[in-house]
């Protein structure tokens, strides 16, 4: 769902998707966490890495993604925290056989004239 914290992810998701036993795996999250003013980068790479580490043995492919962002301000000024969240997720995905899709680092993602996200599903 939309607007979740980490946190919300693992507490109310990630326990029944690990029970499905599912083919694929589909985790984003941290981003909104990264975001938050006063964000407590460790416990985001903490909870993120219990995710992964329940979901990986319960699923056949765990697919973890780097977010969009917006150029702008409000990028420029979270950026080195989303830098430091996605070099998370890219040593939990080689450390757990998780593919990646980089959503973040498409240029049209991140362009407002390439249409109109709004970061829902």
């Amino acid at each position: 769902m939309r607007g979740k914290l980490i946190g919300q992810i693992v507490e109310e998701q990630v326990g029944p998707a690990a029970t499905m036993e599912a083919d694929v795996v589909t985790l984003v999250g941290g981003l909104n966490d990264t975001l938050r003013p006063k964000v407590d980068m460790v416990r985001v790479r903490d909870l993120l890495t219990e995710a992964v580490e329940r979901l990986t043995p319960a699923c056949g492919q765990l697919v973890l993604m780097r977010s969009p962002g917006r150029n702008g301000p409000v990028m420029e000024r979270f950026r080195p925290r989303m830098e430091e969240l996605f070099a998370h997720i890219d040593a939990l995905a080689a450390r757990h056989g998780a593919l990646v899709v980089d959503l973040y680092g498409a240029p049209s993602l991140g362009d407002p004239a390439c249409g109109t996200w709004t970061g829902s599903t």
